[in-house]
């Protein structure tokens, strides 16, 4: 749980060319922000009597939610009556499930073989408002007054194998994605979805040119999000 005031005062001079006062505003920010986290972890591990053969599976949910509420003045040394009050209300909840299983067997002492699987779920949503008081009413400023939603899915499966052979050994890898994003902003009516696969192969070649010395090259495809 995390809980906080946050109070911020900014004031504007507004000057002419000759740098003399003309206005003077403070604007005063009192937010009250309010936080939770939730996390749940679940393992399991199940091992053979092979040696390094086993298999793997694990879970977790993690959950935060975010509550913001802010007052704001906002009055100017030449409209000392015209005061302005807004209220400002941000909401944030995200949740994520992550799942992954993985299996190695080893063939024997230099050949090794190795699969899995994993998904990444994301739901982001994001409540945004301001209010401003108009004739000791609060009304809602439509420029800002929004609801996103972002959800991203991963979801991947992954072979590789290693084989050695005296000095000289290698391990192939390739790993398949299928990604799908959502974007959606409810007051604007926009919604954007990217769909797609991808796979990502890796090599490593490794040689022992022996008295110690061993050289390695590899290649592998990454992306970054």
């Amino acid at each position: 749980r995390d809980n906080g005031d946050n109070f911020a005062s900014n004031i504007y001079f507004d000057r002419d060319e000759d740098l003399n006062l003309l206005n003077q505003t403070t604007r005063i920010d009192n937010e009250d922000e309010q936080g939770k986290n939730y996390e749940i972890d679940l393992s399991y591990e199940k091992t053979f009597q092979e040696k390094g053969r086993k298999w793997t599976i694990d879970g977790k949910y993690i959950a935060r939610t975010d509550r913001e509420r802010s007052e704001i003045t906002e009055a100017s040394t030449n409209n000392p009556f015209d005061t302005l009050f807004q209220r400002v209300f941000n909401d944030e909840n995200q949740s994520r499930w992550l799942f992954q299983t993985d299996y190695v067997h080893p063939f024997s002492k230099n050949v090794n073989f190795e699969t899995g699987f994993r998904a990444n779920l994301r739901d982001i949503r994001n409540n945004y408002a301001v209010e401003q008081l108009e004739n000791e009413n609060w009304e809602v400023l439509d420029e800002f007054d929004d609801s996103l939603q972002y959800v991203e899915n991963v979801i991947a499966a992954y072979v590789q194998a290693g084989h050695q052979v005296d000095w000289f050994s290698y391990q192939l890898g390739l790993r398949m994605e299928h990604t799908l994003i959502e974007t959606e902003a409810a007051s604007e009516g926009i919604r954007n979805t990217k769909n797609y696969v991808d796979f990502f192969p890796s090599v490593f070649l490794s040689f022992d040119a022996g008295k110690g010395n061993t050289f390695q090259i590899s290649y592998s495809r990454r992306l970054s999000r």
